[in-house]
């Protein structure tokens, strides 16, 4: 079943139907705690199960189903008392149902003194004051009105009389309703303040800081907002004195002085970065580019992450190896089993696991890392020591993740292969689904059209999902030819480009290419990965298919970055005097290669700017994949209006003379160029 509303719901219906009836039939315990036993499972791994494209439609359907349950039950046990419970004793019954109140939480509470030790030390471990809510908070509500119902039918799942006598089931129906009715009365109404009492409420000084500085962002925003809509010929004319009325004004808690000399802002950001890269393995999961093996396994152990509550580095992530590392058997390596003919998928399944894990993990990072520039922590001087702190860490993450893909693409190079290109098949058809429901949106295909779209698109997913793909290692030559900026050129000058490559190799740790030397040419790596660092410090590993070098053949311009072999490494040599030379000769490679490095620098200009900032990855390169290079063999001024310009190769003077030299963000309505300067232009968003 794959995205199948319809059947996805049902079956879980029919299965909660089943765990009470068997629990109750053929088990003889519990049917409604069989039934929270699978809501608990349900809740974890059971998650991923469902399709992410019926995750919300389900959630929906199960809210109003417990909504429409809780009320049916409060109904009928309402009704029963009704017609059935005696009133001749309600004072001694009333008497009764106080004590048997009062010794429900002297129970509870001598529960909680005998296991508080226990708990207290067993996993996240349970504070004191939180023990405190946990006794106090036991609600009694829907599920022991149901199991008071079970009691009290007089007959029972086989068709037998109930044995229990019938006025002490109506008094056992009564008490707990009871109960219920006074927990929500008197526990519930009185929660608050007891939570409040404890200090549990108490928002930490770091945390007011920030919650504060986001209330003034809205704040500004909801103006901004107000300016805009003042020029919009349909709202021009308001009364905007009462709309400014409507303008947010939040209540911010204060800090202390005391407070803001001990707060931890490190800490408070190290949490807020976590929930992100939480966030982001489920929002990967719905796009469908993470697997349901790896999004459990990295969302529950960024969980307890979050639990230390930011007092460790981000780079304390011991799970990692187990979660992301080459495949094994209780420490045994389970390389064996790659060719073994039954066995041999198993190992496939856990080394697909493993690299989704990885890719998910380095892929969170990254969004990660756009949240740290948009931080503000307070104080500038301890706001920027912070931020280079987290950029490490994160950096130090992101390795850790691309080193674990390049271990698996070194020992299992077949095998990556066929995982990569079953990740890159489900990418284009999520990217294919996207689009026909945009488009079924927007008008511009029916309903009944979208939906056989949609059922073909669906159908390629399901079979490339069971699909065992066996692939070998492409030669240099398939890589070469499949570079992105060879793409829609002619055939003729693809061979000569072909013609023109050096197949190279690199033993691990020799030198590629160094720091500062003359850009002579370009490489493809075609096998193994590389180290890129800049001076001492490691910013990147690059694999099969990465390009690099591209300016040193537009432009001449010096190595940025040290390029090491971090493993053995074939890779594809173009020098620079062979590229200019076909580069005469066709004007379609210049374009293409000035459009591949216009796009990587606008990625790397924009992406940690508003409005970008929150955008994924992928959304960042598909809109600049609309993008253009404009070049002027003349200076010229160029009007920016509506657009988004990333200087990329020359000079130009924007705003009251400054002057900017490439690459940059040409954050200006208008630009002067100078001649020969080349600009890369997408429309505005």
């Amino acid at each position: 079943v794959f995205n199948d509303p319809e059947i996805e719901i049902a079956v879980i219906m029919v299965g909660s139907f089943l765990t009470f009836y068997a629990a109750e039939t053929f088990l003889g315990v519990s049917g409604v705690l069989g039934l929270v036993a699978m809501g608990a499972v349900m809740a974890s791994f059971g998650r991923t199960r469902i399709s992410p494209e019926v995750e919300h439609f389900l959630h929906e359907f199960i809210e109003f189903a417990a909504f429409i349950c809780n009320v049916l039950i409060f109904i009928i046990v309402g009704v029963v008392i009704a017609q059935n419970v005696s009133l001749d004793n309600l004072g001694s019954d009333l008497v009764i149902l106080g004590i048997i109140y009062v010794i429900i939480h002297a129970v509870r509470a001598v529960n909680m003194l005998i296991f508080y030790p226990r708990m207290k030390h067993a996993g996240y471990g349970l504070p004191g004051k939180d023990s405190v809510v946990v006794w106090w908070g036991a609600l009694r509500g829907a599920i022991g009105l149901a199991l008071a119902l079970v009691v009290w039918s007089p007959t029972l799942h086989s068709g037998d009389p109930n044995p229990i006598p019938e006025g002490i089931r109506d008094q056992f129906l009564f008490f707990v309703s009871g109960v219920v009715l006074l927990t929500l009365l008197v526990n519930a109404t009185t929660i608050k303040a007891l939570v409040n009492a404890l200090g549990l409420t108490k928002i930490p000084a770091v945390k007011a800081l920030m919650m504060g500085q986001a209330a003034q962002m809205v704040e500004q925003g909801a103006e901004n907002e107000m300016e805009i809509l003042k020029n919009d010929r349909f709202m021009s004319g308001a009364n905007w004195g009462r709309v400014r009325n409507y303008l947010p004004d939040m209540e911010v808690p204060d800090i202390s002085e005391e407070d803001k000399a001990n707060m931890d802002t490190l800490a408070e950001a190290r949490r807020r970065l976590l929930e992100k890269e939480k966030a982001s393995y489920w929002n990967q999961f719905g796009e469908g580019l993470l697997g349901a093996q790896a999004v459990n396994a990295l969302s529950g152990n960024v969980s307890e992450v979050l639990d230390l509550d930011g007092m460790v580095p981000l780079t304390e992530r011991d799970y990692l190896k187990t979660i992301c590392g080459s495949p094994s058997f209780f420490g045994v390596p389970m390389e064996f089993l790659q060719n073994a003919p039954i066995l041999g998928r198993t190992f496939s399944d856990r080394l697909a696991a493993a690299y989704d894990a990885a890719k998910g993990f380095v892929l969170a990072q990254d969004e990660v890392k756009k949240l740290v520039d948009s931080l503000n922590l307070g104080d500038e001087a301890d706001s920027t020591d912070i931020r280079e702190t987290l950029g490490r860490e994160i950096n130090d993450n992101r390795l850790v993740g691309l080193g674990y893909i390049k271990d698996m693409q070194e020992k299992y190079p077949d095998v990556t292969v066929s995982i990569e290109t079953k990740q890159a098949i489900r990418s284009l058809l999520n990217y294919e689904r996207a689009t026909i429901k945009k488009m079924k949106k927007q008008g511009a295909i029916e309903g009944d059209e979208a939906s056989r779209m949609l059922e073909d698109v669906e159908k390629r997913m399901k079979d490339i999902a069971d699909e065992s793909m066996k692939l070998k290692m492409p030669t240099s030559q398939d890589v070469l030819r499949e570079v992105s900026w060879l793409q829609g050129l002619p055939a003729a000058v693809v061979d000569k480009i072909a013609n023109i490559a050096q197949e190279k190799t690199y033993q691990a740790n020799e030198k590629v290419m160094s720091q500062g030397d003359s850009g002579d040419g370009l490489i493809v790596i075609t096998r193994g990965s590389v180290r890129v660092s800049i001076g001492e410090r490691v910013v990147d590993i690059l694999g099969r298919g990465s390009v690099i070098g591209e300016m040193a053949v537009l432009a001449d311009i010096p190595r940025t970055a040290n390029v090491t072999a971090d493993t053995g490494v074939t890779a594809v040599w173009l020098s620079s005097s062979d590229m200019q030379a076909v580069m005469v000769e066709s004007k379609e490679l210049s374009e293409s290669l000035w459009r591949t490095a216009g796009a990587r620098f606008a990625e790397n200009e924009l992406g940690s700017k508003d409005p970008y900032l929150g955008w994924t990855q992928m959304q960042l390169r598909r809109w600049i994949s609309e993008g253009r290079v404009e070049r002027n063999e003349e200076s010229t001024r160029l009007d920016l209006y509506g657009k988004v310009a990333i200087l990329i190769d020359g000079r130009a003077t924007v705003g009251e003379g400054t002057v900017v030299d490439a690459p940059a963000h040409l954050d200006a309505a208008a630009a002067q160029l100078d001649a020969g300067s080349r600009v890369f232009i997408c429309s505005s968003v």
